[in-house]
């Protein structure tokens, strides 16, 4: 079941692309690794670490739709924000919204930057995932506890009861008097008390895009082995096969072959600027891609029927 669902989206960016107009990304040879693209390949990396060490492929391929959610809730910001409604966003666009009070203007201007791959001095839905991804990563949510899974519940919860027990011996054998004990017993309850899940977060678009983000870090965490802010073919296929081999050796031998089905034209579709490497940006936009078809090819269609309508007559 694993490989078909494999096979299915990779199939998706294969037909879909994340823009198929030949002169855009690929002539932005200019778009190198940057700072920025350092700073929020390792930010992602480490917030996935603290997903008790991000997810396994399997239960990222059927989280998908944790992607698409959120996408629908940034779809909403994004034409609130879109105030002339060309299903572009400018940069005063941007600068005048008041849905981005965690950002300073300055790294307004610098994520918008980031995420104009094709220097156009707008942002298309596509490159507004990026652009709210830099301010995820690194600014919203880069200092924010996260919240705990089930399995690291459970190992805590262990670890407290054992410490309770020491406490509780310790006590008897007057090795710490009632007092301490007492301040022993509230650290350790207060400590569990709020490291529990938050699944009840009010808001629900927020609660959408931690979960979305937190299944494509975990992706990324997956096959950037090294925290080096890059993937390259080798280290992508050599992870992706490595998971399918765990996965499925115990099925029949005809079954392996798929594992081989992330090849080398694969990967150049998410090499948007084609230098051999996939940045963290390059990565994310088309995973979104893949997840979220539907909600791109609208907006992409919608910008198109705008523009015609907009553009000046030839008569």
């Amino acid at each position: 079941m694993l490989i078909e669902i494999c096979e299915s989206y990779m199939h998706g960016i294969r037909k879909v692309g994340f823009r198929n107009d030949d002169d855009v990304f690929v002539r932005n040879a200019h778009h190198r690794f940057s700072t920025q693209h350092r700073k929020i390949a390792n930010s992602a990396w480490q917030y996935a670490g603290r997903l008790d060490g991000g997810m396994e492929l399997s239960r990222i391929l059927l989280s998908f739709n944790r992607v698409k959610d959120g996408c629908v809730h940034l779809r909403n910001e994004f034409r609130e924000i879109d105030q002339n409604h060309d299903h572009k966003i400018s940069l005063v666009e941007l600068k005048a919204t008041t849905k981005l009070s965690s950002l300073s203007q300055a790294q307004v201007e610098e994520f918008f930057k980031e995420s104009d791959h094709d220097m156009s001095h707008d942002i298309t839905f596509s490159e507004f995932v990026v652009f709210y991804a830099y301010g995820f990563f690194l600014v919203s949510n880069k200092n924010v506890e996260m919240p705990m899974s089930p399995r690291t519940q459970k190992k805590e919860s262990e670890k407290r009861m054992s410490e309770e027990i020491i406490a509780s011996e310790e006590m008897s054998s007057g090795k710490i008097d009632p007092e301490e004990f007492s301040r022993r017993m509230h650290r350790l309850r207060s400590t569990t008390a709020m490291s529990g899940l938050k699944e009840q977060e009010k808001d629900i678009g927020k609660l959408a895009l931690r979960k979305m983000f937190e299944v494509i870090s975990s992706a990324w965490r997956l096959f950037d082995v090294d925290n080096d802010g890059i993937l390259t073919i080798d280290e992508l296929q050599g992870r992706l096969h490595e998971n399918l081999s765990h996965k499925s050796k115990k099925h029949a031998p005809s079954q392996h072959s798929h594992s081989g089905f992330f090849d080398r034209s694969r990967f150049e579709e998410m090499d948007l600027n084609k230098n051999g490497s996939v940045t963290f940006p390059e990565f994310l936009g088309a995973f979104v891609r893949w997840a979220c078809e539907e909600i791109i090819e609208e907006e992409e269609e919608e910008e198109e029927k705008t523009a015609e309508v907009r553009a000046p007559s030839s008569t």
